[in-house]
């Protein structure tokens, strides 16, 4: 086959078979409204959360946190995201719990615990293993949410929560919960 040929069948072929990105363009935007961070017990010193909205369907949110000691081997995280369409009830999309030490140094078996694991590892000062160090103040900086997290499945308009539940030793020292809607592309 002539180099002209290839190039030609390469040609029809990418009209044939579009980029993925094309196929699977989401018909929806996500808006966060509001974002609360909370502390349980004394293990935590402070546990501080931020909202910025950037453009029309992408925010950005972070945390600074400090813990009074190193964090316990044993210590867990539970990501959840319940959605809810006009109203209606809510409906449990994802709950996941995993050592914290996993999460750090291992890819889970999720795909969106993944996902939001790098991206939180990109944006923040977290060790990438064990232990996690009390007296240091780390921070999640400018996490960016968008449709990116959710499938193009997903309604065009729903209401949704999501939260990041922190453990140690099975109690609650910490949750950071958002609350958001998609609504339509326009």
């Amino acid at each position: 086959m002539k180099q002209y040929d290839k190039i030609l069948l390469l040609l029809i072929l990418m009209e044939i078979f579009p980029a993925p990105q094309a196929v699977w363009k989401k018909p929806f935007i996500v808006v966060i409204d509001r974002v609360v961070c909370s502390k349980y017990l004394n293990t935590l010193l402070y546990f501080e959360c931020y909202l910025k909205k950037l453009t029309k369907g992408k925010s950005a949110v972070g945390t600074s946190l400090m813990l009074r000691n190193d964090l316990n081997v044993n210590a867990e995280i539970q990501g959840a995201i319940f959605f809810s369409i006009k109203g209606g009830k809510w409906v449990k999309f994802v709950d996941y719990k995993t050592n914290i030490c996993n999460f750090l140094q291992n890819l889970l078996s999720l795909p969106l615990a993944n996902l939001v694991r790098n991206e939180i590892l990109k944006k923040s000062n977290f060790p990438c293993t064990c232990p996690v160090k009390g007296n240091i103040v780390y921070n999640i900086t400018d996490f960016i949410i968008s449709n990116v997290f959710l499938p193009p499945y997903m309604p065009r308009e729903m209401n949704f929560n999501g939260s990041l539940t922190y453990f140690e030793n099975k109690n609650i020292i910490g949750v950071a919960w958002l609350e958001g809607r998609t609504m339509p592309r326009n």
